[in-house]
């Protein structure tokens, strides 16, 4: 087999370190943006629950003012 010299060895070593890491760089960085569109999804979903809650609540405050005017109105028709 052939000698290598001190700077092809250096770069050989170089790039089986570098070719890797841009790899799983590569890798990682499609996979965060696999992940972004979720989680901006969160956010807006969590908007759009809060005021569904909302509107449920006073949903709720009508029918509970509802019954209470309808039994008021019964009770004043039978005195």
């Amino acid at each position: 087999m052939f000698e290598l010299k001190l700077v092809p060895k250096l770069l050989i070593g170089f790039l089986a370190v570098v070719v890797p890491i841009l790899c799983i760089e590569s890798i990682s960085i499609f996979e965060l943006n696999q992940i972004e569109k979720p989680v901006s999804d969160l956010q807006i979903n969590t908007v759009s629950l809060q005021k569904a809650l909302e509107l449920n609540d006073l949903t709720t405050d009508i029918q509970y003012y509802d019954e209470v005017l309808t039994q008021s109105a019964r009770n004043y028709a039978f005195t």
